[in-house]
Order: structure tokens, then sequence, then C-alpha cells
């Protein structure tokens, strides 16, 4: 069912001049962002993020991941305020707010990055290329993190990994074309999207800055002690990264992460940065086990790239 997405939070007639809409998926930052930076660099804009009810329902998600996630939104929303550029979210199945969007406005092309998550979110990606292609919208989805898309075998992956992970870093746009909607909505509570409470009053903090904070963290504290302490369940809470929440979500670029340690080179202690540098496909370990899963049956729960 589609929520929430009326004639006023878009626009009240169907405008001519052409948007492109990009929609922030599990790349939820401004910097380090090809779909934005594509995108703008073709025209005026509207980005946008779907908060999907059946999606949240499922056993694998949960309420504390929903906060997480809200406060990326709420970070990411503030960061394209300041490029003159508001931030849709918009709750309801992700097919009826493209039909509304499309009845409301000329869309020439979406842009997203690729989704490395679940069955569900799989069939629903097949299911808007058809949508787009049907309606002859070009939807072009970027490469995200280490998993490639539709290799016939290994041999070679790790070169393209290697390229993809050292392209050089895109800065945020200084500015964004602007795009005038109305009636901007608040973000929605785990509540309203009908997820069962999940306190958890220790989880870390959503958004680029809380991620940006924790990597300094621990490239300039924490992993100092990385190599020795990293599998030891009394110090690695400590010592590791921390970072899988913003990796997942995006906030933070896995190639920004893996490149940081490169440029400021060593530095006073060895830690994390010699480990990476000695063991830099690590971190392409799980994308790579994620597009394996991709390409076999999986029942409704189970990842698909």
């Amino acid at each position: 069912m589609f929520l929430r997405i009326s004639a006023t939070s878009v626009m009240s007639s169907k405008e001519i001049f052409p948007i492109f809409i990009v929609w922030f998926k599990r790349a939820l930052r401004c910097s380090v962002n090809a779909a934005l930076t594509e995108a703008a660099a073709r025209g005026p804009v509207l980005t946008i993020s779907i908060a999907e009810p059946d999606l949240w329902k499922l056993s694998d998600h949960a309420a504390r991941q929903w906060e997480f996630v809200a406060e990326c939104l709420s970070d990411l929303r503030r960061d394209l305020a300041e490029l003159a550029q508001p931030l849709l979210v918009l709750q309801g199945d992700a097919e009826s707010v493209f039909t509304a969007l499309l009845a409301r406005r000329r869309v020439e092309a979406v842009w997203s990055h690729e989704e490395t998550g679940n069955d569900w979110t799989y069939r629903r990606d097949r299911r808007l290329r058809a949508f787009f292609r049907d309606r002859k919208v070009p939807w072009h989805e970027l490469p995200q993190n280490g998993v490639v898309r539709g290799l016939a075998s290994r041999d070679g992956w790790s070169g393209q990994w290697e390229r993809r992970m050292r392209t050089p870093l895109l800065p945020a746009p200084r500015a964004l074309p602007p795009t005038e909607v109305y009636g901007i909505d608040e973000i929605p509570s785990a509540e309203r999207l009908g997820i069962s409470s999940d306190p958890c009053p220790d989880r870390q903090r959503g958004g680029r800055s809380a991620g940006l904070e924790v990597f300094r963290s621990f490239l300039d504290e924490r992993g100092v002690a990385y190599n020795k302490e990293l599998s030891s369940p009394l110090t690695a809470f400590q010592s590791c990264s921390r970072l899988s929440p913003h990796l997942a979500w995006g906030t933070l670029s896995i190639r920004e992460v893996l490149q940081a340690p490169l440029e400021r080179g060593q530095g006073a202690w060895p830690g994390p940065t010699s480990s990476r540098g000695q063991k830099p496909d690590l971190a392409a370990a799980l994308p790579r086990r994620l597009q394996d899963l991709a390409n076999r049956q999986s029942p409704p729960g189970k990842v698909r790239a």
C-alpha cells in the first residue's frame, strides 16, 4: 500500500520541466556519492528515500535498526539542506511511490546505487526494473561496494575490486539545481512503520557525522592495538573499527574507509593501516559472499545482491 505522498508533498500538478530522481537506498551520504553527482550534472534533481513498511516488518529488520537509519536520514536531510535541496522521505511500497512521482513530474531518469540486501529487496528491484522499462524511464544503478554483478566466474574479480576501490573519491556537490517541493514530512517513526518496539539504549548512533567520528577515533586512538586485540571478546569491542552499520547503510563509503589509511601512511602506529595493507581483500570478503548467494535461490530473508 502506498502512503504519505500527496499532491502537496511533491507538486500540485505535473511539471513540464525534466527532473532526475536520486533515490537514497544504502548510500546515505552526499560525499562520495556518484549517483548524486551524476544526476546533478544533468539537471534539477529530486532527492528521495523510501521507508517501506513491508520490508521493515520482516524478521531480519528491527526497530533499533530503523532508529539508526532515521538518524542517518536526518543527518542526510541536513546536509542536503545546505545544498538547497530538500530530502523527501516517502512511506509506502516503492512501485506506488514511483507511480505517484511519475504522475506528477516529468522524470528523465532515476539514479541510485546498487543494493545488496535480502531476498525481499532483490525481488522488489527486479519488479522495479520492469516497472521503469515499461515506462521508458532509465534507472541507473551504480556500484556501491565490492560486489560485481553478472560475473560468470571469479576470475578477474580481484582486479576489478582493486580498480574500483582505488577510484578517486568524489566530493559532495557545492550546490544542487533547485527543485521546488512542498509539505516535507517528518521522518516516520518505527511505530508509524508498524515495527515492534525494540529498545537498545546503547546502540550506535546513525548519520555521517557520527560515522566520521567513529572512524577518526579508530584511526587516531582505539585502533592502536588493533592487531593484538581484534580477536578477543574482551578487547575487540573497543579496538575494532565499529564501522559495520555505517558501511551497511552507506553513511561512509567503503572506498573512503580503505583509502584513508593509505593517505595517512602508518603514522605513529601500524595497527589497522598495516593490517588493511596486508589483507585488503578482507573488507570485500562479505560482499563477495553476498554475490555468491545472489546467484542461488534464496527463501525470504536471505541475502541477495
